[in-house]
């Protein structure tokens, strides 16, 4: 039996927990250069066995036990704020915390993940 999810397997989790990605509609920020900041988000199992996420921008890694509080998400984005790897923007700070939960929310709320 394969743990793997299918294209729309993954597809329909992502859409369930508001975490699907940028379309071509998407306008870059206020005539950005870029698309937007590349971030890596991993969950994974540590050595000792329990769940983590680990989100990567640019060299930093930040990394927290899953399941997320909102306040573990948090520290996360002002961690990453205060390496100045994203801006201190409410609504940015507030839309990678969301990201943040419900990725935590996806990963601990379905065991193929």
């Amino acid at each position: 039996m394969s743990t793997l999810l299918g294209p729309s397997d993954t597809a329909a989790l992502l859409e369930k927990f508001d975490l699907v990605g940028r379309t071509p509609a998407h306008e870059r920020a206020n005539g950005a250069a870029h698309a937007g900041i590349i971030a890596t988000i991993e969950c994974f199992q540590a050595l000792e066995g329990d769940a983590h996420i680990g989100v990567t921008i640019g060299k930093h890694v930040a990394t927290r036990a899953l399941p997320l509080s909102n306040f573990e998400a948090e520290t996360i984005a002002q961690e990453c704020i205060a390496e100045h790897l994203l801006p201190n923007e409410p609504a940015l700070r507030n839309m990678v915390e969301h990201i943040f939960s419900h990725c935590s929310q996806l990963v601990t709320e379905n065991a193929p993940v």
